[in-house]
């Protein structure tokens, strides 16, 4: 077996969890951008009110008990009808986690974006924090220019941001500030309810829910996790010197995350391997003899079975993971709505896609690994 490190394992594009800056008047700056380093100003986007837009949700779970998200609709429909109302084209909506879920995943909803002449981004965000030891909450609506790349956005460039309690106040600042500008209003026929999207085509190839035969004797390389930049001429400010702290120490977790993936595939996985970048060059790869990559998605259940064009039948709250432990094999259900990861087989020349042939998905990324591949062992019955 080939078990050979890289000197640059990467992992997801944005950290998700927001990241607080208190002041002295103990009221958190939150970002919601994840790591980007934005140029906060007090202007919209000048095209906001004669241009498309999209809104990135970003939904809690139900309780602060549980990891299943909460219900959406409530909180774009209010939203979408201030944005209707005040002239904002809100196109589309999707969920900032399926968004950012994945390498495929993010080039092709960026893609799709950029087709449908995308020039905004609204990230409509509930946040839950303690502040002196209290359980609140924060509504924060952020608006920046859509990059045209799949990191949605450059650091550096210019950022609307308001905050607040409720919801209603948050949208109501949105809707003065644009008064205040004097934005041209020309988009008209904007839809009467929001519409969501949790999925895009990433299978170009064909699907199968098994494993490919070649795998004993093809070279395969598994993408690591994302090294975050950091860059020296960042805009300044709390909020964008916090998140230069936090990005610092999550860059540390995922080095750390790096180490353990190859600790994993060397003690687990049968056949030959190599450790990659979590975006590889895969004409490079495939001029190097390899055969597949295998990379992985975060975010919820449902969106994963989408995504990966699994069937769905109505009506089901959870699904049933299938583990390997000391021989045994056990079956586990996880809700729909809960946030897993899962790892998939990508053929490099032919884009073919091999999903597996049991539901693997787990909550943490090292059990969905350890799933992954102790299936495929089952399936090789190698022991």
């Amino acid at each position: 077996m080939i078990h050979k490190s890289t000197t640059r394992l990467i992992a997801a594009l944005i950290v998700l969890a927001p990241i607080f800056a208190f002041g002295q008047n103990d009221e958190p700056d939150i970002n919601v951008a994840g790591i980007r380093f934005l140029d906060y100003g007090n202007k919209l986007p000048e095209d906001l009110l004669s241009s498309k837009s999209v809104v990135l949700l970003q939904i809690p779970p139900e309780n602060r008990n549980s990891s299943i998200r909460a219900d959406w609709r409530p909180m774009a429909e209010a939203a979408h009808e201030i944005f209707r109302s005040t002239g904002i084209d809100a196109v589309a909506y999707y969920f900032m986690n399926d968004v950012i879920s994945g390498i495929e995943v993010g080039r092709e909803f960026s893609a799709e974006m950029k087709t449908r002449g995308i020039k905004n981004l609204i990230i409509l965000s509930e946040v839950w924090l303690k502040i002196k030891g209290k359980e609140t909450e924060r509504f924060v609506i952020l608006v920046t220019p859509f990059n045209g790349e799949p990191t949605l956005m450059f650091n550096g460039q210019p950022a609307w941001k308001t905050q607040s309690k409720k919801l209603e106040k948050a949208l109501d600042k949105l809707e003065k500030e644009t008064s205040r500008q004097r934005l041209v209003k020309e988009n008209l026929l904007i839809s009467d309810y929001p519409e969501l999207f949790r999925d895009i085509d990433i299978i170009k190839g064909r699907r199968s829910e098994t494993y490919s035969n070649s795998l004993k004797v093809d070279k395969i390389a598994f993408a690591g996790f994302e090294i975050a930049d950091i860059p020296d001429n960042r805009p300044g400010g709390l909020i964008n010197n916090n998140i230069a702290k936090e990005a610092a120490k999550a860059n540390s977790i995922t080095r750390g995350n790096n180490n353990k993936l190859n600790d994993i595939l060397q003690q687990q996985y049968p056949f030959e391997y190599i450790t990659s970048p979590s975006h590889p060059d895969e004409q490079a790869l495939l001029n190097q003899g390899f055969s597949y990559v295998v990379y992985h998605l975060h975010t919820y259940g449902l969106s994963i079975k989408y995504l990966l064009d699994y069937e769905i039948e109505d009506g089901v709250s959870d699904f049933i993971t299938v583990k390997q432990q000391k021989g045994k094999t056990i079956l586990r259900n996880i809700p729909t709505e809960s946030p897993v990861y899962k790892f998939y087989l990508k053929h490099l020349r032919t884009n073919d896609v091999y999903v597996g042939s049991r539901w693997d998905a787990d909550e943490t990324w090292t059990e969905a690994l350890k799933n992954f591949i102790s299936n495929i062992r089952r399936d090789f019955d190698v022991r």
